[in-house]
């Protein structure tokens, strides 16, 4: 059986580590955690876990403390988790199958985020969700490489939002995905912190942005930015539309670029944007929010031509879809 390193790195996470480390406890070999400067009892918790547990000097770069945690791991596999993180016992089987099966040098996890905010993702689920007592109105759901082997070559890159994934797909290594969510506390956290956070983030993703100027991802996480925290509308526009020119065929790019058009009223230019993806995959997103986008015009035939083919799909939405259609007046 191949083994399994947890690499994580932490500041001031007393509220969740403990959680998070009992939840990978006697699932992986070892547990490596760099700690970027708590002052709260963050070590003292992880001390009950582990001994491998590594001081970082902060350096407004959060690769160097992921790397760092990868140059301590002895494990064939690297499982990466941050302490506000938790993994269910299903995901585990699924992860012992694909380290076993070894088709793919790294996997996308998706990451379960529990929310109460407005989104306007097509992911987001509208049924209640409690977790630690307290009420979700759903969650969102997005893909992470977090499970990846055990290689030297491959490394972390940017100043925040940091991934594998460039320095994978330099060396052509297989990128695979792997139904085994992982749970993201985030949202029980105290809310100024963070906004305080998102801020600090912003600055990182444009130097993000000025580091690597043709990387896609990076313009896409300042237009989420723009989006979500401060409202301007414009600036997410901008950003979106640069992501989208630099990788015109991504779901995600393309998908958010068509919300951030719906949101300054441009509703056929998000239409214009969508329909060269119904001719490269059968995603039930593209066709809810070209569903939603044509409703909302009043075009009821074809809102109702991508409502069905999402819902053939049979995926656990479908009733919701369904409850779409009926909405629809033709």
């Amino acid at each position: 059986m191949p083994t399994l390193s947890l690499c994580m790195i932490t500041k001031n996470e007393e509220q969740f580590i403990e959680e998070s480390l009992n939840s990978v406890r006697g699932f992986v070999d070892e547990i490596i955690i760099v700690d970027t400067g708590s002052t709260d009892k963050t070590k003292e918790i992880a001390k009950r876990f582990t001994n491998k547990i590594y001081d970082f000097i902060w350096n407004d770069n959060f690769s160097a403390p992921r790397n760092e945690a990868l140059k301590h791991a002895t494990g064939d596999w690297i499982l990466v988790l941050d302490a506000d993180e938790i993994l269910p016992p299903e995901s585990k089987i699924k992860i012992k199958e694909a380290m076993e099966s070894d088709q793919y040098a790294a996997y996308f996890l998706p990451q379960v985020t529990f929310t109460n905010i407005y989104t306007n993702d097509p992911l987001f689920i509208q049924n209640p969700v409690i977790i630690h007592e307290k009420t979700f109105a759903g969650y969102t759901a997005g893909d992470i490489i977090r499970l990846f082997q055990n290689q030297k070559t491959i490394t972390y890159d940017y100043f925040v939002h940091e991934t594998v994934e460039f320095s994978l797909r330099k060396q052509n290594l297989a990128i695979g995905w792997l139904a085994a969510p992982f749970l993201h506390l985030h949202e029980l956290k105290e809310q100024t912190k963070i906004h305080g956070k998102q801020e600090y983030y912003a600055q990182l993703s444009l130097k993000n942005i000025e580091k690597y100027p043709t990387h896609a991802k990076n313009y896409h996480d300042i237009s989420i930015y723009y989006h979500v925290y401060k409202k301007d509308e414009q600036k997410a526009l901008e950003y979106a539309e640069k992501a989208v020119r630099l990788e015109p065929n991504l779901i995600e790019f393309r998908l958010t670029l068509s919300f951030r058009l719906r949101d300054v009223g441009r509703r056929d230019d998000a239409i214009t944007v969508l329909l060269p993806l119904l001719k490269l995959y059968n995603d039930e997103r593209v066709f809810v929010e070209l569903g939603d986008l044509f409703a909302a015009g009043g075009n009821a035939q074809n809102a109702l031509t991508m409502y069905k083919k999402a819902a053939q799909l049979n995926t656990p939405r479908r009733e919701l879809i369904l409850k779409k259609m009926e909405q629809v007046k033709v």
